[in-house]
């Protein structure tokens, strides 16, 4: 007589690669292999799979086996996909503190669940959103970016929106500190970081705007077309708005000042911006003549009522001139 075992086989394929399993079945029975494996003599019953790849581990699966029954299974993890748009593009995408691209972004292959991300694109607004990725899902996220009323450079300056003028000014005249971040260097006379660079020249200034955009592009912080400069005339009048002469540091106000001050030594403006009257006067993009002179505005920390009568007050610098009086103030612009 001839004993006859019940047995029977199993298959296991996969068209995603680097999927091992676990199988667990009656009297004890443990398994390992990697996919596609092919079992066979079996003892007929239920059996547990678990395949995993990577750090993903799927739940365990049944698989029933019968007498004489060979059992086909293809594993497939439910990977997803999730794409993220901005406008403007160019955006950087954050796991946390992991950075996972710029905008446009393909996300794939994802496991399902829902991912926490935000979406950062200097001068606007920080968007913060949770995404649900569905199984074997498809997600597109279309993000808008509207501009923020302040933000700071990636060199530490703050930025202040101006509605009227539609561009960002700096919401103090351009610190030492500032300075020392983009070019590597302090010319000024009154050593302070806190204090405005000063013995600047038009053509120092301009320098500064050029390689702060090279300093903001490189970090990722700029979108397209946007670059930094010195505010024309008419953007700078706008940028001082209702400043008042009674508060700014310059000695007309019957103070005796011998150095430049803090920067924020005046009230603010309506735009919450400081400094436009007094401290150090302020290079602009504009000729002042027809001799390659440049607009100075503002005042400085010396000005009196004889020499600065009022907020129009002008004067001119030729591109090389630089003093102890001398600073600037950058707009981002488009």
């Amino acid at each position: 007589m001839e004993l006859v075992f019940k047995s029977g086989s199993i298959s296991l394929t996969s068209d995603q690669t680097g999927v091992t399993y676990v199988l667990t079945g009656p009297n004890d029975y443990t398994h390992t292999g990697t996919i596609p494996d092919k079992l066979e003599k079996l003892p007929p019953g239920d059996y547990q799979l678990t395949a995993t790849q990577r750090n993903w581990k799927l739940p365990a699966e049944t698989i029933s086996i019968h007498d004489q029954e060979s059992v086909q299974k293809e594993v497939k993890f439910p990977y997803a996909q999730a794409t993220i748009i901005s406008t403007p593009p160019g955006a950087t995408v954050r796991q946390g503190r992991t950075v996972l691209g710029q905008t446009p972004l393909t996300l794939a292959p994802l496991q399902p669940g829902d991912m926490n991300l935000s979406v950062d694109l200097v001068p606007f607004t920080i968007q913060r959103f949770t995404l649900h990725i569905a199984d074997f899902g498809n997600v597109t996220r279309q993000v808008t970016f509207q501009p923020d009323r302040n933000f700071v450079a990636s060199c530490g300056m703050p930025m202040v929106w101006i509605p009227e003028g539609h561009f960002w000014a700096g919401k103090y005249e351009v610190r030492q500190s500032d300075y020392e971040e983009v070019m590597g260097s302090n010319p000024s006379t009154f050593r302070r970081s806190t204090r405005p660079v000063e013995t600047i020249s038009w053509g120092d200034a301009v320098a500064f705007c050029d390689k702060l955009t090279q300093f903001e592009l490189k970090a990722g912080k700029l979108p397209p077309g946007y670059h930094y400069s010195l505010p024309t005339e008419s953007q700078w009048s706008l940028i001082s708005a209702d400043a008042s002469l009674e508060t700014a540091p310059m000695s007309r106000t019957g103070n005796s000042y011998t150095s430049t001050l803090d920067v924020g030594a005046s009230e603010p403006n309506k735009y919450g911006i400081y400094d436009t009257l007094g401290n150090v006067w302020e290079w602009c993009l504009d000729k002042f003549d027809e001799k390659g002179n440049h607009s100075l505005r503002g005042g400085s920390w010396l000005s009196s009522s004889e020499n600065f009568p009022n907020a129009d007050t002008r004067i001119g610098g030729t591109p090389k001139y630089a003093d102890r009086f001398t600073g600037f103030r950058v707009v981002l612009v488009q």
